[in-house]
Formats: C-alpha cells, structure tokens, sequence
C-alpha cells in the first residue's frame, strides 16, 4: 500500500526526528557531489540508502531501514560555509499494514530532515538533528526561533530558510544540534 507522504511526517514525528517546514537551501546554497550516488549501507543487513541523479542538482533517494520499510525523499546536497547537510523530504513511502484515518492524513504536512554530512568518500558519514537537544534548547530559548510545540516533547522548526540557515550554522560545531554520527558504507547491489 502505498501511503501519502503526509502520513509519513506522522512517523517522523512519533520516531523522534526534528521536521523543519521550511528547506535549509536555496538554490545558491544546492551542490552536486557525483560520489554521494549509489548504495550505501550499515551494519544493520537491511539498512540501505540508494541515491540516484534526479535532474541537475537534485537527488532521488530510496531509503530503507533497519526494519525492511521503504520511503523515497527528495534530496539536496546543500553547502553553508564549510559546512554539508542534506535536506530531506518525503515524497513516497510503502508500508503494508499501516492505515489512517482520512482526515488525520488531510491534516498533516510533509517537513524537511535535515542531516549534517561529514564525509562522502570512502564512507558516507551523516548526523540528524537531535530531537532532545532542541527540545532543550527551544525550551531556553522560544523566541529565538519559530518552532510549533507537538504533545509533550516534540518541535517542528517553522523557522524561514533565512532563519533556519542562521540556526544550523550557528550550532553545527557545537556538540548536541547534531547527533552521533551515522556511518555508511558503498555497497555493491
């Protein structure tokens, strides 16, 4: 069954990423790097992150977790400063026994993930945002940024592109807005 990309920001926000309304790119900010295309993996067997070219500067990505489940995003490679990130959206995701409501689906909106890259060759090295961290730091600083509190413990960043860039940068080389790095590896498939 093939569910709206809608549905998966639900599961973005249930499984503790840090959504962002808005892209951390324009289009001067978007790069293409060659080597990021191709399959990646962990040391979890069905972990997998297939990136193919998707027009000029753009990339197509076929992510599939430890789990086995399959979502593809839209993907930039975007640089600020000397700093890489990849911006993420949904665009389709398959999962076999999930259903929603209809009208719980009409109420949600696709975010952007963003990932801070630390490498691309020979490994690919990524962190994601650290959903306790901004938690923390949203909670010490609420105005400092446009954010929407979801429940108890979770933000989705409806900060601008401008004030979302400032943010990242501002924070990139401190250790907490971004997690342990994640580690992975091109395999051949």
């Amino acid at each position: 069954m093939k569910m709206s990309a809608s549905v998966v920001l639900l599961m973005v926000i249930i499984t503790g990423c840090v959504p962002c309304l808005n892209p951390l790119f324009t289009d001067k900010d978007v790069i293409f790097n060659p080597a990021l295309v191709g399959i990646w993996g962990s040391s979890e067997e069905k972990e997998k992150w297939n990136f193919s070219k998707s027009g000029e500067n753009a990339y197509k990505l076929r992510q599939t977790d430890g789990e086995g489940v399959t979502a593809e995003f839209d993907v930039r490679l975007v640089r600020l400063g000397d700093y890489k990130f990849l911006d993420l959206i949904v665009t389709k995701t398959e999962e076999k026994e999930f259903k929603m409501n209809g009208w719980a689906a009409f109420s949600l909106v696709p975010a952007h993930l963003i990932l801070q890259v630390h490498e691309i060759d020979p490994k690919l090295k990524i962190s994601v945002m650290d959903p306790d961290w901004v938690k923390d730091w949203l909670q010490k600083n609420p105005k400092a940024l446009e954010h929407r509190k979801i429940g108890d413990d979770r933000y989705v960043i409806l900060a601008s592109t401008k004030d979302l860039q400032k943010f990242v940068l501002q924070h990139a080389s401190e250790e907490g807005l971004f997690g342990g790095a994640h580690e992975l590896e091109r395999r051949r498939e």
